[in-house]
């Protein structure tokens, strides 16, 4: 008993950071967005980011990784040890018990409770954007799900920018029908987490504020360390991909790149992500971006010297091959 009112003083606290925080950041939020994407969509990024819903629980995982890396000051670590203990203390509990204890934020349906991609979301611990359905109203609500106290700017770009990606067209009785622009979730998240971080810096170089509990904690996500398998592909078909998630028109990019050599990307990025790449593989990847390119300048010319150019600027070494 004790130990729960502790818990919901600290909760209590860290949902109205978080809300401060999320209202200081959303008017310089919407003017990178639009920077990024183009102000022909300003309308439609003011739109979903004033919209969007955000949920908040306590995350196991990252509370258990900040306490791992050792770099937390004497306050901090004490605040995390104490809703580690707490946590663990809820394990083997019935996942409805589970998901009440753990879901903290002021803005979920009771409803959500019986929602197995809930409940697999608080489960998995990671910070997550979905889409709700209204059955009553027949609407779906974009929801991101935010780890309190542990969340940083970065985090909350990177939801937000899927909130651009992921759309429902409709719903049959089984599921909500979401296409989605890239082949698997492992490409979709690496070019995602990519087109993050130059949000982030375009933030940075606006001089944005950003408040105090959005830069308390820095995490190295797994993703930067694989960027370079996605950096010459996003270089070639940034302003279609920028065009493709803005109007929904997901089949733009498949038309461009070549349908199955865009799917051959895809595969690859999965396998990829999961190990070290050896230079052949690299050059497996290239090749596919220079077929991509090859298909994309039968709809659209692309120079090909400036492709060129951009990887020796990445530091690549690259040899002209003459065509036959």
């Amino acid at each position: 008993m004790k130990n729960d009112k502790r818990i919901k003083t600290y909760n209590n606290r860290f949902i109205r950071e978080l809300d401060r925080a999320i209202l200081t950041v959303e008017p310089t939020l919407i003017d990178v967005f639009t920077s990024f994407y183009g102000e022909e969509y300003r309308s439609k990024i003011k739109n979903i980011i004033k919209n969007v819903n955000y949920v908040y629980f306590l995350s196991f995982s990252f509370l258990e990784a900040l306490n791992r890396e050792g770099m937390l000051n004497h306050k901090d670590r004490k605040i995390v040890e104490y809703y580690l203990t707490y946590l663990r203390k809820l394990k083997g509990k019935n996942e409805i018990y589970l998901a009440k204890k753990i879901l903290v934020g002021p803005r979920y349906d009771e409803s959500f409770l019986e929602n197995e991609q809930l409940l697999a979301i608080i489960k998995s611990g990671t910070p997550t954007f979905t889409l709700f359905t209204d059955e009553d109203e027949a609407k779906f609500y974009r929801t991101i799900f935010l780890p309190i106290y542990t969340i940083n700017l970065k985090i909350i770009i990177h939801e937000i920018n899927h909130a651009f990606m992921v759309d429902a067209i409709c719903e049959t009785e089984e599921e909500l029908v979401i296409p989605s622009l890239f082949m698997n979730i492992d490409c979709e998240e690496l070019i995602n987490d990519y087109m993050a971080e130059q949000i982030l810096g375009e933030y940075k170089r606006k001089k944005g504020i950003i408040p105090d509990c959005l830069k308390r904690f820095t995490f190295h996500t797994f993703y930067e360390d694989k960027y370079y398998l996605i950096e010459s592909f996003y270089y070639v078909f940034e302003r279609v991909i920028k065009i493709s998630i803005m109007t929904g028109s997901f089949n733009l990019l498949w038309e461009y790149a070549g349908k199955n050599n865009f799917e051959s990307f895809c595969s690859l990025i999965k396998e990829y992500q999961a190990k070290e790449c050896s230079n052949k593989e690299l050059l497996m990847l290239e090749k596919l971006v220079l077929n991509m390119m090859e298909d994309a300048s039968l709809i659209k010319g692309i120079d090909i010297e400036t492709y060129f150019n951009e990887l020796e600027r990445q530091g690549h070494f690259v040899r002209r091959l003459k065509k036959e």
